[in-house]
């Protein structure tokens, strides 16, 4: 037995022996790179390097574990336009904050791209096969109708330009109108449906344990139906359902995992794709618009709005786009145009009806915006007239407010032909650039004192509206005499309208401060849709129903469901128990 003891206690002072190297390389690790990142804070030149514990994974597994934690983490940690340098293995990147260095980034020229992060977004997101990466990759042509000095990227290739050109024609003017009102159409339809049925069940009441959902799969179907046509949902019954569940899958997707560790978000993602993919053949195959060409209607069942017929066509083109990419841009589309945007209009309608005093304010915008219905059209759906809502201040506040607080997105810039300076920090060419729209929308040290009277923890209706009293001194403050003429010329002429006694909706100030949709070039296309949409869907609802939250205490809204972090605005992580009455 003794010498069994011994035995014993030698082979365990033998493994811990064996063992203390191990553990003291997490601690020599951190204490390195704990040094390395205060001498650069210190000297300047190497962006500082964030320490670390783990060698090889690096950073990999707070970023995997809370994204957003992480971001928030490094932004309180340094001062602002400070970039910190994070590792994920092989692989390495910088992590800005601060007004000053996203401006510098967000007005970068040619030499700063989104196209290695959109890639990779394309292939892991939206599911495009690696065959055709090199189209986002290799285009170098620029975003322009002529292509840059010393690309020779062929026009049908040139990817960036043709989105940024059918953007331009097919999300601004008479085109968007026509869009929105084709939106606002379908939801007015499916709600006056929904109000007739209440009606004819009872006393018009309708009673729900999630409004988020309610409200959402609504929404999305109106705009799919404006967008995307008819046939897409007539040809896949359950296509909302299958989008949110592929939606739901995304943060596990966007990790870039294979196939047999995540076999459940690859499944989701398939089946949006073979749906987008059946929808297209039919579309093609039997649209009988389908070889205008240049008569080619605005909109039809098949295709719905006429640019995804063009975006089809350009994709055929390129001549690098099977029928599975041709089906993950669309998804791509889909997914831009519409999760935000829907998350968007729930939080909005959210605020406005979770207490009396906003609604009030806004009745006098919904009323002017509701068209009167013939005597032929009393039981039709109602119509609206967007042009008062989306001029008006109250309702832009709270638009850019929801926009502000819960949208959390991820842009990326990579230098591709020098290293950026950055204040004292000189960034490494062909390193990617983070900076998060949520941290913008949240640092405080920021943002100009007339929109931080309530803390920006807290959601203000009102943040976004300058008392009419300040005007003169905004034009004072412009940046150059052209500046100060142009805000001289709105507030004469009347074209910035006001409410509340005489406050308009300002943006003044927050170039690198409000940044939903990331800015420059590359600013997201269809983020005229998107507030439109969002505007729009508040009044339809407006137009039938009360809302009241039930179960909970005046004032209530839930928290933000943070997995969805990086991608987007942020969904509610907790259901919303609700009852709605129709308007008599």
């Amino acid at each position: 037995m003794a010498m069994i003891a011994i035995f014993t206690e030698q082979s365990w002072t033998g493994w811990l022996k064996a063992l203390l190297p191990l553990a003291l390389i997490p601690l020599t690790t951190y204490l390195f790179t704990s040094l390395q990142c205060a001498f650069a804070i210190r000297a300047g030149g190497m962006p500082p390097i964030h320490p670390y514990s783990i060698l090889f994974l690096g950073h990999s597994i707070a970023f995997l574990r809370d994204l957003g934690g992480f971001i928030e983490h490094l932004s309180t940690k340094y001062a602002p336009n400070t970039p910190v340098q994070v590792t994920f293995g092989s692989l390495s990147a910088y992590v800005i904050t601060g007004s000053e260095s996203l401006s510098t980034i967000l007005r970068g020229s040619r030499t700063l791209t989104p196209k290695p992060f959109m890639a990779r977004t394309m292939l892991t997101m939206f599911g495009t096969p690696q065959s055709a990466i090199p189209l986002y990759l290799e285009d170098d042509s620029g975003t322009g109708s002529k292509p840059l000095p010393g690309s020779n990227v062929p026009d049908n290739r040139r990817i960036y330009a043709h989105q940024h050109a059918a953007a331009h024609r097919f999300l601004t003017g008479d085109a968007l109108r026509g869009l929105t009102e084709r939106f606002m159409a379908f939801l007015s339809e499916d709600l006056q449906n929904l109000s007739v049925k209440l009606d004819e069940d009872g006393d018009g009441w309708f009673v729900g344990d999630d409004f988020y959902t309610f409200w959402k799969d609504r929404i999305f179907r109106a705009a799919v139906k404006a967008l995307f046509g008819l046939k897409l949902l007539e040809l896949n019954p359950s296509f909302g359902t299958d989008f949110w569940d592929y939606l739901d899958a995304t943060p596990v997707l966007t990790r870039g995992l294979p196939r047999w560790m995540t076999p459940s978000a690859h499944a989701a993602r398939d089946k949006i794709l073979d749906s987008i993919t059946k929808w297209h053949r039919v579309a093609r195959e039997d649209s009988e618009n389908a070889r205008r060409g240049t008569e080619d209607p605005d909109w039809d069942k098949y295709w719905g709005s006429v640019w995804l017929k063009k975006r089809y066509q350009f994709g055929v083109e390129t001549g690098l786009l099977d029928e599975r990419a041709r089906a993950a841009e669309d998804l791509a589309l889909l997914t831009a145009a519409n999760a935000n945007a829907v998350v968007g209009a729930v939080w909005m309608t959210l605020h406005i009806f979770r207490g009396s005093a906003v609604k009030r304010q806004l009745e006098p915008d919904f009323q002017r915006a509701t068209i009167p219905p013939s005597s032929d059209m009393q039981d039709k759906p109602v119509k609206l007239n967007l042009g008062p809502l989306v001029d008006s201040p109250l309702l832009q506040s709270i638009y850019a407010e929801v926009l502000r607080m819960y949208g959390a997105v991820l842009i990326s810039r990579t230098p591709t032909e020098s290293p950026l300076t950055l204040g004292r920090f000189i960034t490494k060419k062909d390193r990617p650039i983070l900076f998060s729209s949520h941290v913008a929308g949240n640092d405080e040290r920021q943002w100009p004192k007339t929109h931080t009277a309530r803390p920006l923890s807290e959601f203000w209706a009102e943040r976004f509206l300058v008392q009419s009293s300040q005007q003169a001194a905004q034009v004072e403050d412009s940046d150059s005499p052209q500046q100060q003429q142009q805000q001289q010329r709105k507030i004469s002429s009347g074209e910035e309208r006001t409410c509340n006694g005489g406050s308009r909706f300002s943006m003044d100030g927050l170039a690198g401060a409000w940044i939903p949709y990331g800015g420059g070039t590359f600013m997201c296309p269809g983020r005229h849709f998107a507030k439109q949409e969002m505007i729009g869907a508040v009044a339809v609802f407006w137009a039938y129903f009360e809302l009241e939250i039930v179960g909970k205490p005046e004032g209530w809204v839930p928290s933000a469901e943070r997995v969805f972090y990086g991608l987007g605005v942020l969904p509610p992580g907790e259901k919303v128990p609700f009852r709605m009455r129709r308007i008599n």
